[in-house]
C-alpha cells in the first residue's frame, strides 16, 4: 500500500472507531433487527416484535446464540415457549386455546424495499438499546413487559442460570469487521485490502456448503436487484451501466477439517481499461466453514483491489466500513442454510 493509502486507512478506521461504545450498540442492534426482521417476515406479521427479538439472538449466532444453545436454547425452543407464554395468558381469562398445530409460514409479508416497522415495544426497546449483545439481551429478560421473561420460563430457561451463561461483555460481540490477512492467490500483485468476520451460527457445515457453493442461493446475496444475471456453473454474470462484470467461484475444497469457498468479481477485458488497467480480478469474498458446537464457525473475509487512480485510497477506506455488509451477508447465508437443516 502506498504511504496516502495507509494514512487514509489510518484515519478511516479511527473515526470507524469512535466513539467504540456506540459503534458496538449500533452494530449488535442491527444483527438483532435485521434478524427479527426476518422472523417476523417468515411469519407473516406485520411488524417486528419483542418476541422476534428474542428469538433473533438465537437465530444469528455470535457469541451471545451460542451460549443460549449451550443451555439448550434454540429458535425453535424460543418460538415454542412463546406459544406456551400466550397459551397460558389465555388460559388465565378462562380461553381455550385452539390446538397447537405447525406454526404458520407466510413469507415476503414485510416489503423488502423499504424499512421494517418495529411495533412501539420493540421500537422502544432498540432505541434504548446499550452495550453489546449480552447486554442487550439480559435488558430484553428484564423487559418491563416481562413478556421476553415469561416466555423464556415457558421454554424451560432457569433465568439466573442462563444469565450466569451469557458471556462477559467484551467477549459477547462476533467479529464482524477486523483487518486481516489477504487471501493468497486471488489478488495477489494488486494493491490489496482485507477484512474479515467471523462468528458462530446454529446450522450445519453442510448446510452453509450448500448454499454457498450454489449459483442460484448466492445470486440474491451476490447480485440483489439485478434480474437479468446468466447463470452458469461456477458463474454469475451481468451488465451494469453497459459494462460486463461477472462473480466466478474461484475456491471450493477441502482445508484441514474445513470448507474453503471463494467468490470473485472479474471485469472482461480489464477493471479500468480506459486508464490501463487491463487486470480483471476484482474484489473477493472467501468463506471459511468449520464444524463447531453443534454448528459452523463461518469466517469470512472481504478482499478489495485499487482500481483507477485513487482505487487504493479508496478500496482502504470502503472495506473499514464494510462490518454492514458482512453482517447482512452472514445473516442472507444463515437463512437460506437453515432452510436446508
Amino acid at each position: 500500500m502506498t504511504r496516502l493509502t495507509d494514512a487514509v486507512s489510518t484515519l478511516t478506521e479511527h473515526l470507524a472507531a469512535k466513539p467504540a461504545a456506540i459503534a458496538r450498540t449500533l452494530a449488535a442492534a442491527q444483527d438483532i433487527a435485521g434478524s427479527a426482521h426476518l422472523e417476523a417476515d417468515a411469519a407473516g406479521r406485520g411488524a417486528v416484535s419483542l418476541d422476534d427479538l428474542l428469538v433473533a439472538f438465537a437465530q444469528i449466532g455470535g457469541p451471545v446464540g451460542r451460549a443460549l444453545a449451550s443451555q439448550g436454547f434454540t429458535a425453535d425452543s424460543l418460538r415454542a415457549g412463546i406459544r406456551g407464554r400466550d397459551a397460558a395468558d389465555l388460559a388465565s381469562l378462562g380461553i381455550t386455546p385452539p390446538p397447537a398445530g405447525e406454526p404458520v409460514t407466510v413469507p415476503g409479508r414485510l416489503d423488502p424495499k423499504r424499512s421494517f416497522r418495529l411495533d412501539p415495544e420493540a421500537a422502544r426497546f432498540l432505541e434504548k438499546a446499550a452495550g453489546t449483545p449480552a447486554g442487550m439481551f439480559a435488558d430484553l429478560m428484564d423487559h418491563p413487559s416481562r413478556r421476553p421473561a415469561a416466555a423464556l420460563r415457558a421454554a424451560g430457561a432457569d433465568l439466573p442460570a442462563l444469565r450466569a451463561a451469557l458471556p462477559p461483555i467484551g467477549e459477547d460481540q462476533a467479529e464482524d469487521n477486523a483487518p486481516a490477512a489477504p487471501i493468497p492467490g486471488l489478488l495477489d500483485g494488486l494493491d490489496e485490502t482485507a477484512r474479515r468476520a467471523r462468528r458462530w451460527v446454529p446450522v450445519s457445515p453442510e448446510a452453509v456448503r450448500a448454499v454457498v457453493v450454489g449459483e442460484e442461493s448466492m445470486k440474491p446475496l451476490l447480485m440483489p436487484d439485478l434480474e437479468d444475471v446468466l447463470v452458469a456453473p461456477g458463474l454469475l454474470s451481468a451488465t451494469v451501466k453497459g459494462r460486463d462484470f461477472e462473480y466466478r467461484r474461484v475456491r471450493y475444497a477441502q482445508v484441514r477439517g474445513a470448507r474453503e469457498i471463494a467468490w470473485q468479481i472479474f471485469w472482461p477485458g480489464g477493471a479500468k481499461t480506459q486508464q490501463g488497467d487491463l487486470d480483471e480480478r476484482g474484489a473477493y469474498l472467501h468463506l471459511l466453514i468449520e464444524p463447531a458446537d453443534g454448528g459452523s464457525v463461518l469466517t469470512l473475509t472481504r478482499g478489495v483491489r485499487g482500481v483507477g487512480r485513487l482505487g487504493g485510497v479508496a478500496g482502504a477506506a470502503t472495506t473499514v466500513f464494510a462490518g454492514s455488509g458482512n453482517r447482512s451477508l452472514l445473516r442472507g447465508i444463515v437463512e437460506l442454510a437453515r432452510a436446508r437443516d
